[in-house]
């Protein structure tokens, strides 16, 4: 029964010793897979980077779109006040004047802190 027992270790030791030991790199098919993987991770990333740029242009051109609007009718406003076509007091004409001030400083800030943000 030993030498039975013997050549059964040997047996198994013969094939643990042919066995191949099992390897960190991936495998053919797995690295195929890995980079089709990668790459559209980052086909998507890039879809995503552009849609933003696009959407933070059109929105950009829709904040000073607005703000043209505005300070146009504003001027139009004082235009026709000077000449006395409307008669206006001074306190609302310097009131318009300030409230449009801030906006157009406090939209533009707000526009190009959008359009160009801290990198993370």
């Amino acid at each position: 029964m030993s030498v039975n027992k013997k050549s059964l270790l040997e047996k198994i030791d013969s094939d643990a010793k042919s066995i191949s030991p099992m390897s960190n790199e991936p495998d053919k098919e797995t690295e195929i897979g890995l980079n089709i993987y990668d790459e559209e991770e980052k086909r998507i990333r890039l879809k995503g980077i552009q849609q933003d740029i696009d959407e933070r242009k059109k929105y950009a051109k829709y904040v000073f779109l607005y703000l043209f609007l505005w300070s146009t009718a504003l001027f139009v406003f004082i235009y026709l006040n000077g000449f006395d076509i409307i008669n206006v007091s001074d306190k609302i004409i310097i009131t318009l004047l300030t409230s449009t001030t801030i906006k157009v400083l406090g939209l533009a800030y707000l526009v190009i802190n959008y359009l160009f943000p801290k990198n993370k």
